[in-house]
């Protein structure tokens, strides 16, 4: 009876131990699986970020590219900036030949401004709203005109320029004491109220006094319809924002506050929750310093785990955050 007490002991005693093995080795294999599954997905969605990230360094030097144009060809007999004429037809023509710009300019330190924009209150599809300003020693004036394509330009509603001086503006101030680009931080653009960017730079051989400076605009909606454009996952987000919080291009821009306030966005505006947790993670910009540097960090709402992954975007001569947040969903089945 005791020999078969013990063995049964014995028996039972092994077959504990075996169970207890099994299941540590269980708990360690889906904990090693999980975390390798995690790790592919940060690295998936790292690759993606970078791919995207590159497409939309190419958005930005594109609008580089359209003003270093108008400069060539303004130092050549083919583009006259004593014409305004000329200049607004050259503007229409850029801008009709490349969607994603917002808005072009010229302007010179006596005061003078040519510009054609894409948006504007009172446009209809396929229209621009253009201005010039003449300043004269003794008077100063200005014509607004709605351009067309396919029609003859129709006057422009009547508008009050007092508070508008183009020597001024941000990147008149900063493009007329470099000679490189000047970009702006965000700002609220004068003809539309909403906000946006300007990358401006001066002509070659023009001083600070009688400096001539052409400009392309890109409003942060036109940004952000290029952010939406981009493939990153069945359910992945990419946004650019400011270090300090400021959002300048997110999906969904069109329907966020910024937009009908005439203000600049701010990530606690979003209305998607996973947005407002993967900012809540402040560290990430001191981790995000320079074009090597990265963060990437895992977060839940309501339930669902996300990966997130942010990269350095430098514009100018600020460090922009490119971000991208994605449901694991994505990634693991």
């Amino acid at each position: 009876m005791k020999s078969i007490s013990l063995r049964s002991l014995l028996l039972f005693g092994i077959a504990a131990i075996q169970v207890v093995g099994a299941a540590v080795f269980l708990i360690m294999f889906f904990t090693y699986a999980n975390r390798a599954a995690d790790n592919h997905a940060r690295e998936n969605l790292d690759w993606a970020l970078t791919s995207v990230r590159q497409e939309v360094v190419n958005f930005f030097t594109n609008a580089e590219l359209a003003v270093n144009t108008a400069i060539r060809l303004s130092l050549s007999p083919l583009l006259d900036t004593s014409d305004p004429a000329q200049l607004q037809r050259y503007f229409l023509e850029t801008l009709e030949g490349d969607p994603q710009l917002t808005g072009a300019f010229h302007a010179t330190g006596r005061g003078d401004f040519v510009f054609v924009t894409r948006e504007s209150a009172f446009l209809e599809t396929g229209e621009y709203f253009a201005r010039t300003i003449t300043e004269e020693p003794d008077r100063r004036t200005h014509q607004d005109v709605i351009l067309r394509t396919s029609a003859p330009p129709r006057a422009a509603p009547a508008s009050d320029i007092s508070g508008f001086h183009p020597r001024e503006r941000p990147w008149f101030t900063g493009a007329r004491q470099q000679d490189a680009f000047a970009w702006t931080e965000p700002y609220i653009f004068f003809v539309s109220g909403q906000p946006g960017i300007t990358i401006a730079r001066r002509v070659p051989g023009t001083g600070e006094e009688n400096a001539e400076i052409f400009g392309i605009d890109l409003s942060l909606l036109g940004i952000s319809r290029f952010i939406e454009s981009l493939t990153l996952s069945p359910g992945g987000q990419v946004f650019v924002a400011h270090p300090n919080g400021q959002m300048i291009a997110f999906p969904g821009y069109s329907d966020s506050p910024g937009v009908a306030s005439m203000t600049i966005p701010h990530f606690s505006d979003h209305h998607d929750p996973a947005i407002h947790a993967a900012f809540a993670q402040s560290q990430i910009f001191d981790q995000v310093s320079s074009d090597t540097s990265s963060a990437e960090f895992t977060f839940e709402v309501d339930g669902q785990k996300y990966f997130a992954v942010f990269h350095p975007l430098n514009v100018g001569s600020a460090t922009w955050r490119i971000g991208a947040i994605a449901p694991s969903r994505d990634f693991i089945g």
